[in-house]
């Protein structure tokens, strides 16, 4: 078997002709376009959230109302980036909740 001929499903041998491979470099930039736009998508929610927490928080006279709503908020983001399918988040996550845990022992 040659390198322009694959093995189909039944074990037959297919030739991979120069439209399949357009085909298959379509698929992979439309799926990088589709996780940038994600990306960009979650980015902008986070913008969102810092300007509202920045404006909100100027107006709060205690402590505990921006610590719990940040906690509400670190939970949604973490939602909807595990859902949009980025993978960055929970690893930083991970390390500054094992850095505040080691600081409170």
């Amino acid at each position: 078997m040659t390198d322009e001929q694959r093995k189909g499903i039944f074990g037959s041998h297919v030739e991979v002709t120069a439209l399949d491979e357009t085909i298959a470099n379509l698929e992979s930039r439309l799926e990088a376009e589709r996780d940038s736009r994600l990306q960009e998508r979650f980015g902008w929610v986070l913008v969102a959230v810092i300007v509202f927490d920045v404006w909100a928080f100027q107006h709060m006279h205690t402590w505990t109302g921006p610590l719990v709503i940040g906690v509400f908020q670190l939970l949604g983001l973490t939602v909807l980036a595990n859902r949009l399918g980025i993978d960055e988040v929970l690893p930083i996550i991970d390390k500054i909740m094992s850095t505040i845990s080691r600081r409170a022992s």
